[in-house]
């Protein structure tokens, strides 16, 4: 049996908002995933009130890949 070692890297590199993150996720199920008369997953969308503890925004460190990938 192999016993392979893989790295993994997020090459995000760009900041998005939260909404902007599920938008682009919702897009891609509404074009791969249709609802089959479902209402599309972009209109399914519901806020709610903010929390003390509710974040607003999540950054990734790319510089790990950027120094190894050079």
């Amino acid at each position: 049996m192999s016993t392979k070692q893989y790295t993994t890297f997020n090459t995000g590199g760009t900041a998005r908002t939260n909404i902007a993150a599920v938008e682009a996720v919702y897009y891609l199920l509404d074009c791969l995933l249709p609802g089959n008369g479902a209402p599309p997953y972009h209109d399914q969308i519901a806020f709610v009130e903010d929390r003390p503890s509710h974040g607003r925004r999540y950054a990734v460190e790319i510089d790990s890949i950027t120094t190894e990938l050079d």
